[in-house]
């Protein structure tokens, strides 16, 4: 048996539909006998404002997502968890939860990225604002694929996430928004285009679209929950762990403990 912790950036109790889709999503994709148990961040987080509106900024960013991906990740080990996904396309803190657990770690965005790599040549990515956006193309330098990057839009330079949460009733208008872009990415190059945010790929996957004029569109929320599943039996059945010389260098466990208790 496989289980994994999943943790969102978003409050679950306000995202409608979002959470029991999630969950369903999981069963469909996962292994029989894979648990994937969802997490959000705690009530009160986003001081009843939209994450986006907040999320701009890189010290609230840091505070709101900082303590609690770094603390559940050790807490998600300590309660023998067999692997923590990063489940927002905001790639919250990869390397310092790398740095600070033996389990294995995967993010939306890196997973995609990278399974993206095999499909095509070009990636093109479809977010929902302009906020998200910078976010994710700081995140795409970071891990170094700039260079497999094609086209890239928001559905709406200032569209809210109250928008797709409520899309999960009546899809039709925001799944045209989306498909219009995603047409203009492969008339512009893209081989594979992924819808990065978690409810923007949920009402994608829901409706069951994953290709437009002969490009993939890739099911954003399947995919990286499927990687992580793999990570996990790949740790357990050959013991490949991350390299601990540099980038995920960690702390003895005396020091985490004085940390996180």
């Amino acid at each position: 048996m496989v289980k994994i912790w999943y943790q969102s950036a978003a409050e679950m109790g306000k995202s409608g539909k979002y959470s029991e889709q999630l969950q369903e999503h999981f069963t469909r994709v996962v292994d029989p006998g894979t648990e994937v148990h969802l997490h959000g961040v705690p009530k009160g987080t986003w001081m009843n404002k939209l994450p986006s509106e907040l999320l701009r900024y890189p010290a609230v960013f840091h505070a709101a997502l900082g303590p609690v991906f770094i603390g559940n990740a050790i807490r998600a080990e300590r309660e023998g968890y067999d692997a923590f996904h990063i489940g927002t396309y905001l790639d919250a803190f990869l390397p310092e939860l790398r740095s600070a657990v033996d389990i294995p770690v995967s993010s939306h965005i890196e997973t995609s990225l990278l399974v993206g790599c095999s499909l095509g040549q070009t990636i093109s990515v479809i977010t929902l604002n302009r906020q998200i956006l910078r976010i994710i193309k700081q995140s795409i330098v970071r891990h170094r694929l700039e260079d497999r990057i094609g086209p890239c839009y928001p559905l709406d330079p200032d569209f809210t996430e109250e928008q797709p949460v409520a899309a999960f009733e009546d899809p039709k208008d925001y799944v045209e928004l989306f498909m219009g872009l995603a047409r203009k990415c492969v008339k512009e190059g893209a081989d594979v285009i992924i819808p990065m945010e978690g409810i923007l790929a949920e009402v994608l996957a829901s409706q069951g679209i994953g290709e437009v004029d002969g490009a993939v569109i890739m099911d954003g929320i399947g995919v990286p929950v499927m990687v992580a599943e793999m990570n996990a039996k790949m740790w357990k059945r050959t013991g490949t762990r991350v390299g601990r010389h540099w980038t995920y260098e960690r702390p003895s466990d005396d020091v985490l403990r004085h940390y996180y208790p």
